[in-house]
């Protein structure tokens, strides 16, 4: 992937320039071409990834097994893994100082982690309640007619 690439690179850069200021650790944190260039890697990246995500959850949401519970699990800690990996690049940009106020809309949304922020363990089980209390019991659909305020 471009994101470990790029995070191997960046470490790469800090191992060869001897420079322990945070501010000089990426030599691109201010550089807005380099942080469109990443924007853009990220952007087929985060799709393929969200793409997997979206077919093993349909998967399980059709045919409700344990396989599919497992397998919406396991992509779910991928992804998760993966927006790690993101925030870490991201970070590394100076991106509150960026001109471009459409560029720094989307490093700030990249810049929150939520649930991924998460250890795996810990990550993988408010995952798991999450599936199961979605799928716990079969629920009905109550439609209120706007007349009567009536259940139909």
């Amino acid at each position: 992937m471009r994101v470990t690439s790029f995070l191997l690179c960046l470490v790469g850069s800090l191992a060869t320039s001897g420079d322990s200021d945070e501010e000089f650790a990426n030599p691109n944190a201010l550089n807005e071409a380099a942080a469109w260039s990443y924007m853009k890697d990220y952007n087929v990246e985060a799709s393929e990834v969200c793409n997997r995500n979206a077919l093993v959850n349909w998967a399980y949401a059709t045919d409700l097994t344990e396989a599919n519970r497992q397998a919406v699990l396991a992509e779910s800690l991928v992804s998760a893994r993966y927006a790690k990996e993101a925030w870490k690049n991201v970070t590394s940009f100076q991106w509150k100082k960026f001109r471009d106020p459409e560029l720094k809309r989307l490093f700030k949304s990249l810049s929150i982690l939520g649930t991924a922020a998460l250890p795996d363990d810990k990550f993988t089980r408010v995952n798991l309640s999450s599936v199961l209390v979605l799928n716990a019991e079969p629920s009905e659909c109550v439609l209120l007619t706007p007349k009567t305020k009536r259940r139909t």
